[in-house]
């Protein structure tokens, strides 16, 4: 789900191409070829030209297509091995189970029987592809983020040496580069005026600071499910709670995101001592419940693919072959749904 392009974010400012200001050369037009591919943007219209920031609040494709290229396969592959996705957090849970992500560039061959394609890294930048992850594993990434680039190995009961074991998320990303993707995802949930809003808008809290980003993840059993990765506190103040819900099979990441705001609201509430709010989202604020303008403001937060081959378009410009992609996502497990589209 694109829930992972703060992991694609990561990698690019580790490697020292990209910083929160940075544009692609590329403007979002709805999508955008390479390889022989034309890969899509989830909102057909074209995001138009963006920096990082804004890349992470509009959570498009195509810049994060640019990134995942500049970086290439092997240097993204490695980022994630880094931050964990193809290992167990090490929880004290005897039956947590594992996400998928490439180990390699040979892993291609042995799991799928050939080379990587060359449009693969687009697909893996965007959190489509070989890239299944569980809630937990989303859940320690993002509080990574939010604990100023580090968290501890994750534990449910406290003893000696909780928190100190090999689990540990490090990323190596300086101050300017952290505020730039708290920036991104804090503007996910607010709204600046009409059409000019974040994929979470109606997720805003009215007494606390939601931070996090929306995803679809392809389902190729049935409908897609929609995910929610971020953290809240105070505003102004430390995160004091990092949140991932997924809800399966039909919904959309902006679906999602309410409920892990009043996941956050309650959470918050209680460790401050605070009536806690039945009604907390600010949208519940707005006349009649509804948005202040005139388009919706759910924003339909659907998965991309990548295609196989080049478009091809029939009279009237319609596109004879929308859908496809080199591979079809994997299949989630109950436990680690794919990390997929936005």
């Amino acid at each position: 789900a694109s829930t992972w392009k703060l992991a694609t974010a990561a990698a690019g400012m580790e490697a020292g191409l990209v910083k929160g200001d940075t544009r692609m050369p590329i403007p979002c037009t709805g999508g955008m070829f390479y390889a022989g591919r034309y890969a899509r943007c989830w909102y057909a219209a074209g995001h138009g030209p963006l920096d990082l920031i804004g890349a992470i609040e509009k959570s498009c494709n195509v810049y994060f297509y640019q990134l995942g290229i500049r970086l290439g396969l092997q240097n993204l592959i490695e980022a994630g091995t880094r931050f964990g996705f193809n290992t167990r957090s090490g929880i004290d849970l005897p039956s947590e189970r594992r996400g998928e992500f490439p180990t390699g560039i040979d892993w291609y061959t042995k799991r799928f029987g050939h080379k990587p394609y060359p449009s693969e890294v687009m697909s893996l930048s965007i959190g489509q592809g070989p890239n299944a992850q569980t809630v937990l594993r989303m859940t320690h990434f993002y509080s990574a983020i939010a604990g100023n680039g580090s968290a501890p190995e994750p534990y449910l009961v406290a003893r000696p040496g909780a928190g100190q074991g090999p689990g540990a998320i490090k990323l190596n990303v300086n101050t300017e580069g952290l505020q730039a993707m708290w920036t991104g995802l804090g503007r996910v949930t607010d709204y600046f005026g009409p059409n000019n809003f974040g994929t979470a808008v109606q997720s805003g809290l009215e007494r606390w600071k939601l931070y996090g980003k929306t995803g679809t993840a392809q389902n190729p059993q049935g409908g897609d499910h929609g995910w929610f990765s971020g953290f809240a506190g105070p505003p102004g103040a430390r995160p004091e709670i990092a949140v991932a819900i997924i809800i399966e099979h039909g919904l959309h990441g902006s679906d999602v995101a309410p409920v892990a705001a009043k996941v956050a609201n309650y959470y918050l509430s209680r460790k401050h001592n605070i009536p806690v709010d039945p009604s907390p989202l600010l949208i519940n604020r707005w006349q009649d419940g509804r948005c202040p303008w005139s388009t919706s403001c759910i924003v339909t937060d659907s998965a991309s693919a990548v295609s196989p081959v080049k478009p091809q378009f029939g009279p009237g410009g319609r596109h004879l072959n929308p859908v496809g992609g080199a591979r079809p996502a994997v299949a989630a497990a109950p436990a680690a749904a794919p990390a997929a589209g936005r």
